[in-house]
């Protein structure tokens, strides 16, 4: 894989999971869903365009969101050569193509929401 394309792909898995998860277990399982996601070319053909897709990811589309933190972005994106590029860690959420935040109800629809992962819950 051309090293470009590798970051722009770690970038993108970062930047999701940066505004979308809080510990490092919600990070590696929001990495998943996004991996699960470019298997099913449903969400899109790559990861940005996955992570990109209208309405999918919210803090990454939310132009209100705080500022970002540097370092905690460096230690997510290094998080995810680790997890997606060098395999290093399992997929916790199998494969699973949604989640959402245990303070809302399950979305209409979504079945079998039966993995949680701190305050992330996953579906299929």
């Amino acid at each position: 894989m051309d090293i470009n394309v590798l970051d722009l792909n770690m970038s993108c898995y970062a930047h999701a999971a940066y505004h979308e998860a809080s510990t490092k277990q919600e990070i590696i399982a929001v990495f998943n869903v996004i991996r699960n996601r470019v298997k099913s070319k449903s969400f899109g053909n790559d990861v940005c365009e996955v992570v990109y897709a209208n309405g999918q990811f919210q803090g990454v589309t939310d132009a209100n969101h705080e500022e970002v933190d540097q370092k905690r972005y460096l230690e997510i994106k290094s998080l995810a050569v680790d997890v997606i590029h060098f395999n290093k860690m399992l997929n916790p959420i199998g494969n699973k193509l949604h989640f959402y935040d245990d303070s809302i109800a399950t979305p209409l629809g979504w079945k079998n929401c039966n993995i949680k992962i701190g305050r992330l819950v996953f579906c299929d």
